[in-house]
């Protein structure tokens, strides 16, 4: 059976995603947004490009700290 979050919890984990990738834009790590081409779902590609990009840097970095 699917756990169901409350609204409150979906919405934090919503603007953390957000505020991630505001940071990240800020400090240089993820290239600048090229193509704004909505999907039927209505999800920007440049959205799911940076979301990837950001798993992609997470990985990496829990690689690193098990490795120090």
């Amino acid at each position: 059976m699917m756990k169901l979050l409350r609204p409150s919890v979906i919405a934090s984990k919503f603007y953390a995603g957000k505020s991630t990738l505001w940071a990240l834009e800020k400090r240089g790590d993820l290239p600048p947004k090229h193509t704004n081409l909505k999907r039927s779902s209505g999800v920007l590609d440049s959205d799911l490009n940076y979301a990837s990009e950001i798993r992609r840097a997470s990985r990496f970095t829990r690689y690193n700290k098990s490795n120090i």
